[in-house]
């Protein structure tokens, strides 16, 4: 056990001691295409829509089947998936829709005449319809039938999110547009915005997130009334993609690659080992991964070569103990010199992913708290404590 210990130590100080890098691989086997526009994932299945069709992996990318190229539907812009329907927005030739994992499909919208599908979003009963030279439209009957909805100046429609009531639209006229009333009304959401094009709209809690043409990534904190620019360390502010896990932002850059911020974006990190083509045209995450659709194919890489949670130097009125240390079935914190007031504590796996959560109310008065652990994988873990503008992280290790 006392050796079992020492390389459990050795793991740790080697995952806290360096932030790891990138690690992208190509995966491409039976995707005989150039162009990725997009991707959506339901389950193991990750399909992938490209100027060629579309193409479904069932095995983490590791190999891909052409399951729709049938013209003249060749170009696939955007997919959306609701339950068991997939979306499919073509280049000038309507939706098609698929009932049963992609084996077959039928066209649907004949009002569209040649527009465009960039973008496509569900809610509910609800599926919007981005377009190049349309505005959106609304179908409510699973795409049978489509309506235009209220715009008339902005007809250009890169980019579709959905917040609750709040329908998101980024715009080829560099303006972001909201609507809340399932788009009969649309209000622009530019103060701040010095973009020309909006190419992608990415919405986490309160913070909405778009990446544009020259102009960077953009963030809002207030539902789109203002906009700050976020590119300190972009090398590149033609932003085609954004993508977000918990606290880590991905933006995809049309040449220099992907970026990463852990900040909110307020810094940048270029994260490119392995990227062989550097034009990215999309970006999901899965489970434990990232996929870039680039001009080239397909690129993948594991969440934990990107991200991890480091260790801070406790200050001396903000410490605890974690113990045991190992654990296995419990770890007890134990708070000493704190000051606990609007202070909570946070457990993370090596991924960055939130596992438990404490707040002011559940901290208050204690002097330590025990966790239980019984459901965490064997592995490394992070506790986080935050009180004020202090913050302590420790790392722990669960074994089995």
């Amino acid at each position: 056990m006392k050796s079992l210990y020492i390389l459990i130590l050795l793991a740790v100080f080697i995952f806290t001691a360096n932030i790891a890098q990138a690690q992208w691989e190509e995966c491409n086997k039976g995707l005989s295409v150039a162009k990725v526009k997009c991707f959506v994932i339901s389950g193991n299945n990750i399909f992938a829509g490209t100027n060629s069709g579309i193409f479904l992996s069932t095995d983490n990318g590791d190999s891909w089947t052409k399951i729709f190229s049938e013209h003249p539907y060749v170009d696939i812009l955007s997919l959306a998936i609701s339950g068991n329907n997939i979306f499919a927005g073509t280049d000038g030739k309507g939706v098609v829709l698929s009932t049963d994992n992609g084996n077959n499909w039928t066209k649907k919208g004949s009002e569209f005449a040649y527009c465009h599908i960039l973008s496509l979003a569900i809610s509910e009963n609800n599926i919007f319809a981005g377009t190049w030279n349309g505005g959106v439209f609304l179908s409510m009957d699973n795409g049978n039938s489509w309506t235009k909805k209220g715009l008339t100046s902005y007809i250009y429609i890169s980019t579709l999110d959905i917040s609750g009531n709040n329908i998101f639209a980024g715009t080829f006229s560099g303006c972001v547009l909201l609507s809340t009333d399932d788009g009969d009304n649309w209000t622009p959401k530019s103060s701040g915005l010095t973009a020309n094009d909006i190419y992608s709209l990415d919405i986490s809690g309160n913070n909405i997130f778009v990446g544009t043409h020259d102009g960077g990534v953009f963030l809002s904190t207030n539902n789109g009334d203002n906009w700050t620019p976020k590119n300190t360390g972009l090398t590149n502010t033609n932003i085609t993609s954004i993508a977000i896990n918990n606290n880590n932002i991905f933006a995809g850059s049309w040449g220099s690659g992907v970026f990463l911020s852990t900040n909110n974006g307020n810094n940048w990190t270029k994260k490119n080992s392995g990227l062989t083509n550097p034009e990215i045209i999309s970006l999901i995450i899965s489970d434990k991964n990232i996929f870039a659709g680039t001009n080239g194919g397909v690129f993948r890489a594991k969440l934990i070569d990107f991200v991890s949670v480091e260790e801070s130097q406790e200050s001396n009125n903000f410490q605890f103990i974690l113990s045991p240390n190992p654990a296995s079935e419990n770890i007890s914190i134990s708070f000493f010199n704190s000051e606990l007031s609007n202070s909570s504590i946070s457990i993370y796996n090596s991924l960055g992913i939130e596992m438990k959560r404490f707040d002011e109310k559940e901290l208050s008065g204690q002097s330590s708290i025990n966790i239980s652990t019984k459901d965490f994988p064997a592995g490394i873990y992070f506790c986080a404590l935050n009180s004020g503008t202090n913050k302590t992280t420790k790392s722990f290790t669960v074994i089995r």
